[in-house]
């Protein structure tokens, strides 16, 4: 017999820990690293904006904190995860031109 609102449970559960193509979560590390762009800008502290990063050959949009205030089209790169759909960023342009060719 099933117990009511278990398959719920079980839904929620993967609708949050799968990113669909592949089944990996959107909150794992495999992130660190990417590069994608601004399209919210970012205000440091102040609060979070917004980039596009393509994960598993789409874009996807995430939010994201900065430790300076990133303008909308500034490339950014990864540094990590907060959690589902949450990343923290740096413009490529502090790490160098190096880190551009990764993601």
């Amino acid at each position: 017999m099933r117990t009511p609102g278990s398959q719920e449970a079980a839904w929620s559960a993967k609708i949050t820990s799968s990113s669909g193509e592949g089944g990996g979560t959107v909150a794992d590390a495999s992130l660190i690293g990417s590069t994608g762009v601004v399209i919210v800008a970012t205000r440091g502290s102040n609060g979070s904006g917004e980039v596009l990063l393509e994960t598993g050959g789409t874009g996807e949009t995430f939010l994201a904190w900065s430790t300076t205030p990133l303008p909308k089209g500034e490339q950014v790169l990864v540094t990590d995860v907060r959690g589902a759909r949450t990343v923290e960023v740096e413009a490529i342009s502090e790490f160098g031109a190096d880190s551009a060719g990764k993601g």
